[in-house]
């Protein structure tokens, strides 16, 4: 009878684990059998299970212990393919359920230790060595937008920098997904259409560096509310028209104890320093970090760890766009090939460039950012097409910091901005290939604001009190968002911007909502510009072309005026920038040379006192209209007559 119940028990578990993996492989389209990690069965099948799969090349044995079987451990087995061992362990656990907690126990070089799942989706207690992970099931949520509402391309996308930890906190809780879907509807009423997520991986603790996450699959549980709340905040953001761009880092990895890849396998080593995750001795550290070893074709690669992490983020999450953190460390052992790292000169990583090809080649219609801050030759071929044998990487733009260090260094004071600054940041020179959009430029990003005091509007007063700012601050601050949108790259702002907050990114100060009232007429202005430059009302088009005209330029008077136009069809939608860069006004005719005859409009004046009930309303009205002069002028075949506030900005559109 025993030999009976036995062979009865093996051949129940024998079907439900080929029903599993049968129904698997037809069900889950994103997580083959291949797929390393928890892979529950089906939900609507008739068993309940979950399939654990774990990359342990240089294991003697492997096992999962868990709630399911109250820890304790049940064997794994080495898959075998075509009689070869791919380094993979797996075994199905009949009856174990979503949100049970498990560990991972391997032995290997000469060590037996419990390992949390590199690839699990959520995680519990990162911040402690011996942290568990959670099965979950990534195809369960009740998706209603797997993409925005509306699609931008890239000459009318405009980017909101989020942390999440900070966006909607208070002093004594910190942000969640739940909270940020709370203030969706203050991004989408001020028009931007992308918010870009600063990392949100699983990270040690509350409040701390999201640049430092120890669990690269895991979405953080313990502080933003894990995998199912970003989801629902992807679907809040595509509800409401705005894309979503996750900032990912992949430069270098958290190698801590705390760290689900750290000395995996107990396999830290002075020639593998951190573990297999990670390259060897002469590549493994670079700028921040410990580098994941490009390399390896289970970490790099077409379709390695961070590939496979990068899929899931498109294929689980429907974000539509990435921000590639550091890229400079990616494709060099330091910044870009550019200094020295811990002594060391840089060395091209060739994997690395591999890496980023991959990716870049393989995923569908996102949006593709790099971050390379490292001003060496190589940034060229960031945003050039891929073609084999080139090291173009293929990204759609990269952050250019030129206008943010200019902003820095000489809007501090009451002097003017200097011309020949502007005049670079508009120049086709500046731009990366001479594109524009090849450009993702701001004011100010988290990159700027490490310290305290360190927002734009304090830098000017030099502000250390957060006494109120001076009308000079409050006049430059402005000058510096209008010149933002109206040149043509891709533009940015970190949260907060847009109603004068002055919290830094320290990763626990909140965003103070009650400036969006006390500055509501600064919302209002920052939702005006980003209406010119999505050409919201239809008379602004020439804000999101290519081609842009430096025309005039006054070096007496600081002010500097440009056309931003369609090359192949001239006066069509022509838009026309003046800047006065000093603190006096232009006085009632300061003439400035007009592209094109007949009506024009004036769309943006940043003096107007909707604005800030301070500044000095000088020059025309907003809505107001004139007829361009028939006299030559700064080699244009018309000219108008115009006054221009101090620090200040106006738009005009063809009528």
């Amino acid at each position: 009878m025993g030999k009976i119940l036995s062979t009865l028990v093996i051949t129940a578990a024998l079907l439900i684990a080929r029903y599993h993996r049968e129904e698997t492989s037809s069900s889950y389209s994103t997580r083959s059998p291949s797929t390393l990690g928890n892979i529950p069965y089906p939900a609507k099948g008739p068993y309940s299970g979950v399939t654990f799969r774990v990359w342990a090349p240089a294991a003697t044995a492997v096992s999962v212990a868990g709630q399911f079987d109250s820890w304790i451990a049940t064997a794994m087995c080495k898959e075998i393919t075509g009689g070869t061992w791919n380094g993979q362990w797996s075994v199905d656990i009949p009856g174990a359920a979503t949100g049970q907690q498990y560990q991972y126990q391997i032995t290997a070089n000469g060590s037996t230790g419990s390992f949390r799942d590199p690839n699990s989706r959520l995680v519990n207690q990162a911040g402690w060595v011996g942290g568990r992970s959670i099965t979950y099931d990534p195809q369960a949520y009740p998706w209603s937008h797997t993409s925005p509402t509306e699609w931008h391309g890239l000459n009318t996308l405009v980017i909101y920098e989020m942390h999440v930890g900070t966006f909607n906190a208070t002093s004594s809780s910190p942000g969640t997904f739940r909270s940020a879907i709370d203030h969706l509807a203050s991004i989408k009423n001020l028009g931007f259409n992308a918010i870009e997520l600063i990392p949100l991986g699983q990270f040690d603790g509350v409040k701390t560096n999201p640049y430092n996450p120890t669990d690269p699959y895991a979405v953080d549980s313990e502080e933003y509310g894990g995998p199912d709340a970003l989801k629902a905040f992807v679907d809040a953001a595509h509800s409401d028209g705005i894309a979503v761009i996750l900032d990912v880092v992949h430069s270098f990895w958290n190698a801590s104890h705390d760290s689900a890849v750290y000395d995996w396998e107990s396999s830290d080593s002075s020639e593998y320093p951190d573990g297999e995750y990670f390259y060897d001795s002469p590549r493994y550290i670079g700028g921040f970090g410990s580098r994941p070893d490009y390399s390896s074709s289970k970490v790099g690669g077409a379709s390695g760890y961070i590939a496979q992490e990068m899929s899931m983020w498109v294929n689980e999450y429907h974000v539509d766009g990435f921000r590639w953190d550091s890229i400079g460390n990616v494709y060099n052992t330091c910044n870009g090939g550019v200094g020295t790292c811990q002594g060391q000169s840089g060395k091209s990583l060739s994997d690395g460039v591999a890496l980023m090809q991959a990716v870049n080649g393989t995923q569908g219609p996102i949006f593709k950012i790099a971050e390379d801050l490292s001003g060496g030759s190589s940034q060229q071929y960031d945003t050039q097409a891929i073609s084999s044998g080139t090291p173009n990487l293929g990204f759609d733009s990269q952050w250019n910091a030129t206008l943010a260090y200019f902003f820095d260094k000489d809007m501090p004071g009451t002097g003017k901005f200097p011309i020949a600054d502007l005049d670079e940041i508009l120049s086709p020179a500046y731009f990366w290939n001479g594109i524009g959009l090849h450009d993702t430029n701001y004011v100010q990003s988290h990159n700027e604001l490490q310290g305290a005091n360190s927002r734009l509007i304090e830098l000017i007063d030099r502000n250390t009190t957060r006494s109120p700012p001076s009308v000079t601050a409050l006049k430059k601050t402005s000058l510096a968002a209008a010149i933002l949108f109206t040149t043509p790259v891709v533009p940015l702002v970190y949260q907060g911007d847009e109603f004068l907050d002055d919290s830094t990114f320290d990763w626990k100060t909140p965003l103070n909502w009650d400036n969006a009232t006390t500055y509501a007429g600064w919302v209002t202005m920052y939702q005006r510009l980003i209406a010119a430059r999505v050409n919201r009302d239809g008379d602004t088009a020439g804000l999101s072309d290519a081609s842009i005209n430096v025309f005039h330029e006054d070096s007496t008077g600081d002010v500097v005026a440009w056309d931003r136009y369609n090359a192949s069809s001239p006066c069509t939608d022509d838009v026309v920038i003046i800047a006065n860069l000093n603190s006096s006004e232009t006085g009632s005719n300061y003439t400035i040379g007009l592209p094109c005859p007949g009506p024009w409009k004036v769309v943006f004046n940043s003096d107007a006192t909707a604005y800030d009930s301070q500044f000095g309303n000088v020059g025309p009205a907003e809505g107001s209209r004139f007829t361009a002069l028939g006299t030559a002028r700064d080699g244009l075949s018309h000219s108008a007559n115009f006054s221009v506030g101090m620090f200040s900005l106006l738009i005009l559109a063809r009528d």
